[in-house]
């Protein structure tokens, strides 16, 4: 059924899928960092979301994280932001290509959007719970 909806819908909604004590390792001093996957508590716990997700057949074995990032809002730091879809994603070293643009650095991070013909192969999932969003690629 998640397969089926994920399938029709581009999306699917999967309660519990980070326990609440797994929580207590996210490192908010971190926040608003958009490398968080380079911490171990941020690989472990992207993994830890990539096996479930391999276990209920959403994703395939060998997907991998590319990014994690970690948002703190507050009242103190509140930012608008309206819907989107973030359609770049980090990588090492700039490649001039004609099909890749969009090019960006944030927090000192190279960031492109690949053409969209790449998009229909590579599945994105973001795990929310006041965490972080975990893209997924192929």
């Amino acid at each position: 059924m998640t397969t089926h909806l994920f399938d029709q819908s581009g999306y699917a909604i999967l309660p519990d899928m980070v326990a609440p004590e797994r929580l207590q390792f996210v490192d908010t001093t971190q926040a608003n960092s958009r490398q968080m996957l380079e911490l171990d508590w941020c690989a472990s716990l992207a993994d830890e979301v990539r096996l479930k997700l391999v276990a209920i057949g959403l994703i395939a074995n060998d997907y991998v994280a590319i990014q994690c990032t970690y948002f703190e809002k507050s009242t103190e730091h509140n930012w608008l932001v309206a819907l989107h879809q973030d359609l770049s994603i980090p990588v090492k070293a700039r490649i001039e290509h004609a099909a890749l643009s969009g090019w960006s650095e944030k927090d000192g991070v190279l960031f492109v959007q690949p053409p969209p013909a790449l998009w229909n192969n590579w599945s994105r999932c973001a795990c929310t719970s006041t965490i972080a969003a975990l893209k997924t690629v192929r």
